[in-house]
């Protein structure tokens, strides 16, 4: 069985598109609701140190759309 690296590179892409797209409208439906009731106080939420840490998921999935975006282009040729 041959291992097809382009397809296997589409379908991580489409789960890690999915999960930019849940954070995304996670953010916009409770992070944003929170941060703007009181500003700037409210801000603390999105603080480094005081709330969740939004790097700790955003930069992994832009790492991964993008490599395997590459990959997917790369095999297709």
């Amino acid at each position: 069985m041959e291992i097809d690296l382009a397809r296997w590179s589409l379908i991580v892409l489409c789960f890690s598109m999915a999960g930019a797209f849940g954070g995304g409208l996670y953010e916009h439906v409770v992070l944003t609701p929170l941060g703007n009731r009181s500003p700037p106080s409210s801000f603390s939420i999105i603080q480094r140190g005081t709330g969740g840490s939004l790097e700790r998921f955003w930069i992994p999935v832009h790492v991964a759309i993008t490599i395997f975006m590459l990959s997917a282009l790369s095999d297709l040729g």
